[in-house]
């Protein structure tokens, strides 16, 4: 147990290979893609292993997973970070996803586990578009930005429908008082028997002024709110283009999935026909019989055989992991 109890990602710092010559470079590099590949397995079969111990003592009293997995000098932090990278891990769409997801930092995979993580972020890692930490903040903050200024436009909106509401009564309020006005205008007040005098209410003149500058405003306020209305739908109607780029993604996906499924059942098929044709498991190959020629064409063949095995193989261990959830602690 002591060999995996700090296991975590490969967080290599910077290494000179200039000064190597290029067959040892290429080397090293290749032993690193396979330490990590070693290492991304055993972190995934250990979280499986935890994800199913910590499901079996759910319904134990509160702390007995923790006290099991102490026991076993196993790092708490560490325990439910493999945990929640086997749940996430498990639910990726494909091969590809998977990779970029396993080759992330410890940080980098923290980031999209999150429930709150941006689907647009966490999609940019698992396509592989962004690697680094500092690249998802920039562009958590970036998406978070343009959310923000979405919801700035849409309550200037509201406040400029608001306000076009008020101008609307106040406007009707004045005309009101402007038809009031002139129909006391065109009813001469009789001051005497013989003298008669037109009187207009004293803030006639400003109300008229008024209604003007209103009506002006009511205007401006709608080019306004026609703009903001423009915007919103231009932003919508991108979305919407996203959604359905996303969804032909999608089918795609399932319908090179399909085609990979017939091509392996295909050639499962033909494994099978091979094998029972040649009946190699009860056949008697009479090998001491052979010359150094032939047993060396038999063992020529049997190595290509064997690394076409091993590329199945390869492949399938390449094609496991996994999706969801912030780091939680069960226990």
């Amino acid at each position: 147990m002591n060999e995996v109890r700090n296991l975590g990602n490969f967080e290599p710092t910077s290494f000179d290979y200039s000064q190597l010559d290029d067959e040892t470079s290429v080397f090293l590099k290749q032993r690193v893609r396979n330490m990590e590949s070693i290492a991304d397995d055993t972190r995934y079969r250990m979280g499986k292993e935890l994800f199913q111990a910590q499901e079996r003592l759910a319904d134990h009293y509160k702390g007995t997973f923790v006290k099991w997995f102490k026991s076993l000098g196993l790092d708490k932090d560490n325990v439910y970070f493999w945990i929640n990278e086997f749940k996430f891990s498990r639910n990726l769409e494909n091969t590809k996803q998977a990779l970029n997801f396993g080759s992330a930092s410890k940080s980098l995979k923290k980031d999209v586990m999150k429930k709150n993580a941006p689907n647009e972020a966490k999609q940019a890692v698992l396509n592989g578009d962004i690697t680094t930490h500092k690249e998802y903040v920039a562009l958590e903050k970036k998406l978070k930005q343009r959310e923000q200024e979405l919801s700035d436009k849409n309550a200037q909106i509201a406040d400029q429908q608001a306000e076009l509401e008020d101008n609307r009564k106040t406007q009707l309020e004045l005309n009101n008082r402007l038809a009031e006005a002139n129909k006391q205008q065109s009813e001469p007040k009789v001051i005497t028997k013989t003298v008669t005098k037109e009187v207009k209410p004293d803030d006639y003149d400003a109300t008229k002024v008024k209604l003007v500058e209103l009506k002006k405003q009511a205007a401006k306020d709608k080019q306004d709110i026609d703009y903001y209305k423009h915007e919103l739908d231009a932003v919508k109607r991108i979305d919407k283009r996203a959604n359905e780029y996303d969804e032909l993604q999608k089918k795609e996906l399932e319908r090179k999935k399909r085609q990979a499924q017939i091509h392996i059942y295909d050639l499962s098929l033909d494994i099978n026909d091979f094998l029972s044709d040649h009946n190699i498991m009860g056949k008697n190959l009479h090998m001491d019989q052979l010359d150094d020629d032939d047993k060396q064409t038999v063992l020529d063949s049997a190595d290509a055989m064997q690394r076409f095995i091993d590329e199945i193989k390869n492949q399938l261990n390449n094609d496991r992991i996994i999706q969801e959830g912030e780091v939680i602690d069960n226990g």
